[in-house]
């Protein structure tokens, strides 16, 4: 368990690294907001796109329906649909905190998450508790859950981000990351001798 917990906080450092190094605009990435949701409206003062994502234990159903205008030129749809049909009141009381402070729900509404996908699968049961919630519809290419196993009830969700990347270092990091193998061949040696 400790080596997913690992391997998540390294993805998340990753991703927020490349999200800076690329970006003309500045995005926050914030995971398991489950104690914050109190402070949103700081968030919204602070001017940045955020994405706040994580377990949030709480089952909203069909709840953040949107107008066309809020999703008009992003990748996302208003209509927001679920295979999770449960509403309880801690994700009524989450969708409230988010839509009041200009979040929206990002699950159920990509090119590759409609009608949102289980995110947690249990002998108990299946539902959508694994959310991802931005303030600007337009930094969000796709949203998926992945039926990986591992020893986690909770499945991955990969997240495609549509940012205005800037490729001024991409032939830099490609060079750093070329790794050159040189293999010796005795029938080559003459080649190398002096004459």
């Amino acid at each position: 368990m400790e080596d997913i917990a690992f391997c998540i906080e390294m993805l998340s450092q990753t991703l927020y690294t490349k999200l800076e190094q690329y970006s003309q605009s500045k995005w926050i990435i914030a995971g398991d907001f489950n104690a914050r949701v109190g402070q949103l409206n700081q968030l919204e003062e602070s001017q940045s796109k955020w994405i706040i994502a994580g377990d949030f234990n709480a089952r909203v159903g069909q709840l953040n329906q949107l107008e066309e205008e809020v999703t008009g030129n992003c990748y996302l749809t208003s209509v927001r649909n679920s295979r999770d049909y449960l509403t309880n009141n801690r994700g009524k009381n989450l969708i409230e905190a988010m839509e009041s402070n200009g979040f929206l729900l990002a699950n159920g509404r990509t090119p590759s998450d409609s009608p949102a996908d289980y995110t947690y699968v249990s002998k108990t049961g299946s539902s959508v508790i694994d959310l991802l919630f931005l303030n600007d519809p337009s930094g969000l290419r796709d949203l998926s859950v992945v039926d990986f196993l591992h020893s986690s009830p909770h499945l991955p969700v990969i997240v495609e981000m549509a940012t205005d990347v800037v490729y001024a270092n991409q032939k830099d990091e490609k060079e750093m990351a070329t790794q050159y193998i040189f293999r010796w061949d005795e029938g080559k040696v003459s080649k190398w001798l002096p004459m």
